[in-house]
């Protein structure tokens, strides 16, 4: 049979896709996990900025999946940064980005960690124990400059415990670094513009 849904991202109407695939409403809402076995042609493209390795190679071993020039606008996914986003003008029934409305809620570690917290608060109120103690595979956290005093609290009670810094708004690595000493964190600290 046909379908005439969203799937991860919107297309024309299709017979089957390769794989497997959640099938999600015009809500992004999961309707059903389907396998299927013949392929479009989705087209994308990249804004050559962003993109890394990884998700260059992703793409381009997806079957059915054609990568057109950056200046084509007969696209499907436009894999690009915000800056990108914020340059293109009104998007076809069928295009998608790799962005979606308030991403930064994820892609922020400060900010992921807030709804983490935020999240088990919920769960631990509603009596949903369980479900918050799914929260427990994060590592212990602390956003700076709010949470100093905290952090340097635990940091003395265990003087032999590693420490990563990871800048909130960063991204591919820059500005992470990992330190035992609370003289390195104090160093580090000095040094920021805050």
């Amino acid at each position: 049979s046909e379908f005439n849904c969203s799937i991860l991202l919107r297309f024309q109407p299709f017979k089957s896709i390769i794989g497997t695939y959640f099938l999600l409403d015009k809500d992004y809402n999961r309707i059903f996990l389907s396998t299927m076995t013949t392929s479009p042609t989705i087209r994308y493209k990249t804004d050559g900025f962003i993109v890394t390795g990884v998700v260059e190679a992703v793409l381009k071993r997806r079957p059915g999946w054609t990568k057109v020039e950056e200046k084509d606008q007969n696209w499907d996914l436009f894999w690009c940064d915000v800056m990108s986003v914020r340059s293109i003008g009104a998007l076809r029934s069928h295009q998608r980005l790799a962005h979606f409305r308030n991403l930064y809620e994820l892609s922020r570690k400060n900010y992921l960690m807030r709804n983490f917290r935020r999240y088990k608060r919920k769960c631990i109120k509603e009596g949903n124990l369980e479900e918050a103690a799914l929260t427990d595979v994060l590592p212990l956290t602390f956003e700076i400059p709010g949470e100093t005093a905290i952090f340097i609290q635990e940091a003395r009670n265990d003087p032999e415990k590693m420490w990563i810094v990871k800048p909130a708004g960063g991204c591919r690595g820059r500005g992470i670094f990992i330190f035992r000493k609370l003289s390195q964190f104090e160093e580090w600290k000095n040094n920021m513009d805050w």
